[in-house]
């Protein structure tokens, strides 16, 4: 991508999340406020974060749909909040829909500048996802652990031209489980169950095994190739 396309995109992206932020300050402003003076009573602080409405709730969902399209931004951290501000559920359903709908945001843009993309820096995980001997599997992956860049993943399924079902289905498998094991967790922690809390984050580390997977699979396509090629010479 042309680096300036890229800067305005995101900067855009930054300026919108942040508009957002403070909407959803100042609609919680009298909440925080309360804060102060219940810092030690967990109902009372549970309770106040938790007296949303339908506007507050539609507010954060597309800042986790902007969050989530930026590159680098810490999407993880929202879906967090979600957990701990609108509970187990509706903070999961919030995430998995905000994070999907903002893979889906980066797919395309990505197709509407594919052209600019040649000179888009190379990344190790862009490069195992592509030569994966199954790619879908590969992005569904790199859709659900946690330290893939999803823009790196995106930009794979670009580049691989998949069919927009194709990709509209391995964001939705792969950003609904992260999603869910984050809100999850927030909600443990915002409740003091450390034990689950503790689960959940090994839970969100163990994704990271999956990348063995990327890797062995494409050394497999690897493998396979230099066979034929020897094969060929022969």
């Amino acid at each position: 991508m042309n680096k300036y396309a890229k800067h305005i995109l995101i900067s855009l992206g930054v300026l919108i999340a942040l508009g957002l932020i403070a909407l959803l300050v100042r609609n919680y402003y009298s909440q925080f406020s309360a804060l102060w003076d219940n810092t030690n009573n967990l109902k009372t602080i549970l309770a106040l974060l938790r007296d949303y409405s339908a506007y507050d709730v539609v507010i954060f969902l597309i800042l986790l749909i902007v969050v989530s399209g930026i590159p680098g931004a810490p999407a993880s951290i929202f879906a967090i909040a979600a957990g701990i501000c609108f509970g187990k559920l509706l903070g999961a359903t919030i995430s998995a829909i905000g994070f999907s709908l903002g893979n889906m945001l980066d797919v395309f843009a990505l197709t509407f500048v594919d052209g600019l993309m040649k000179k888009e820096r190379t990344n190790k995980y862009l490069d195992a996802i592509i030569n994966m001997e199954h790619p879908r599997i590969g992005l569904i992956i790199g859709y659900a652990v946690p330290f893939i860049p999803s823009f790196m993943t995106s930009m794979a399924a670009v580049k691989m031209k998949t069919s927009s079902w194709q990709t509209v289905s391995c964001i939705i498998l792969g950003s609904t489980p992260i999603a869910f094991i984050y809100a999850f967790g927030g909600d443990e922690l915002m409740k003091q169950h450390w034990t689950s809390a503790i689960l959940f984050i090994l839970l969100a580390a163990a994704l990271i095994f999956l990348v063995i997977f990327i890797f062995k699979d494409r050394k497999k396509i690897i493998e396979r190739t230099k066979s034929a090629n020897l094969f060929t010479k022969k």
